[in-house]
């Protein structure tokens, strides 16, 4: 593992053993699954995960825009994942068209950010709206 400088979290994703201990963790297992349970009973289009690094909350790839700043882990993770969407960008400035998604997972992420505030202002703005009529 090189700690020389550079973004240290892309030295973690290079080491085998960090991922499958990260992969492992209970607070990520119960994490996992939770947002699974909730996503099961949801109707879902197109769903963003925003942070996946290597392990992302959700796998059915079909639906699925990861989306993450650093462009090594999403290399690593589509060789991993095989299908789905992978774009870098960062979680303050995204690059997708107002109500793009359905969905937005954005899990162990805001705490990362320096300033926090923008993120979720943009991760409403990519979210489809839509209006429930009640009888």
């Amino acid at each position: 593992m090189n700690l020389s400088g550079g973004n240290r979290f892309e030295d973690f994703f290079a080491d085998d053993a960090y991922v499958s201990l990260k992969n492992h963790l209970y607070n990520y297992l119960l994490r996992r699954r939770a947002i699974r349970k909730c996503m099961q009973s949801q109707k879902r289009d197109l769903i963003l995960e925003v942070g996946s690094g290597l392990s992302p909350m959700m796998d059915d790839s079909e639906r699925i825009v990861y989306s993450e700043l650093s462009f090594p882990a999403l290399r690593m993770l589509k060789r991993k994942q095989g299908g789905g969407y992978f774009v870098v960008a960062d979680v303050t400035q995204l690059p997708f068209k107002a109500g793009s998604f359905s969905q937005v997972i954005c899990s162990e992420v805001l705490e990362h950010l320096p300033e926090d505030r923008p993120a979720p202002r943009c991760l409403s703005s990519v979210l489809l709206i839509r209006a429930v009529r009640r009888n």
